[in-house]
């Protein structure tokens, strides 16, 4: 089994626009906020720090440089040379991931995303790609547009931003396709979603080397369909893992094959009826 370490994630506590409550629950709340705040600026800020230092003592071999391997980890994020996926999906919560990341120069990609589409043109500028969570979700605002997740896709492949699909949790990742399927529904060309669920994807991951295309030297990794993997009513056929056939029964196959010529049962002949052809008839 192969392992790619690719990203560390993160999540920024974002207050939301309207705190609710009294005035003693929202001041005692944006206390908290900033306490949890200012616990995560200072660990990345410790990291940084860390990263000059070590970067020092590398070419002193009279140092006495002591390794943390809690920050040791941070390395390749905060010199830039690994994303960061910032998980957030209301405007606010986007807009203060980007300036974190900006603020400490941390190389950002955007998770969930639902309401992306309202910075695509700044996403599109600051070159930020977009991990798309779900577009079969609602508008978190009563005032959103009501497609407005359905069409976050359309509106990111228009002003160029570089985005792909992801689902909530393995056991949904089959769904993958439906969603990508709704996008194209909603203005998205299904040339654009197909790449979102392929090379779009490898690329973002920084696996675009290895994975998301047919190309000689790339691993094998192939599903055969009924038709496009964008329909609901497509099957899978065939997949192939790095080359390898997987097999694709199950029980759910085994009890169809089993019941589908099963052969009808013997009933007793229908008892006659007799009474009035209708309930208004005397």
């Amino acid at each position: 089994i192969e392992t790619v370490e690719y990203a560390m994630h993160m999540t920024i506590p974002t207050l939301p626009m309207h705190l609710k409550g009294t005035k003693e629950e929202k001041k005692k709340k944006r206390k908290a906020h900033d306490k949890e705040i200012k616990a995560l600026r200072k660990y990345i800020e410790k990291a940084k720090l860390y990263a000059k230092a070590k970067a020092a003592a590398d070419g002193d071999a009279t140092s006495d440089f002591e390794v943390d391997l809690a920050l040791e980890a941070l390395l390749p994020y905060v010199r830039g040379e690994k994303p960061v996926v910032f998980h957030a999906r209301r405007y606010k919560n986007i807009v203060e991931s980007i300036a974190f990341a900006e603020k400490y120069g941390l190389r950002c990609i955007l998770s969930g995303a639902q309401e992306a589409w309202k910075l695509a043109d700044e996403l599109a500028e600051k070159s930020i790609p977009v991990i798309i969570g779900t577009p079969l979700s609602y508008p978190a605002d009563d005032f959103e547009p009501w497609d407005s997740v359905y069409r976050c896709a359309h509106v990111l492949n228009q002003a160029g931003v570089r985005f792909c699909f992801a689902s909530r949790s393995a056991s949904s990742a089959y769904n993958l396709g439906i969603q990508a399927g709704m996008a194209v529904a909603h203005g998205l060309p299904a040339e654009r979603g197909e790449h979102a669920l392929t090379l779009g994807a490898a690329e973002i991951l920084g696996l675009g080397d290895r994975l998301g295309s047919l190309e000689v030297g790339k691993r094998a990794d192939i599903i055969l369909t009924t038709g496009s993997p964008l329909q609901a009513t497509t099957q899978v056929t065939h997949v192939f893992i790095a080359g390898r056939p997987i097999e694709l029964s199950n029980i759910h196959t085994e009890m169809y094959e089993k019941f589908e010529s099963r052969p009808a049962p013997s009933l007793p002949p229908l008892p006659e009826l007799v009474g009035p052809p209708n309930m208004s008839a005397r």
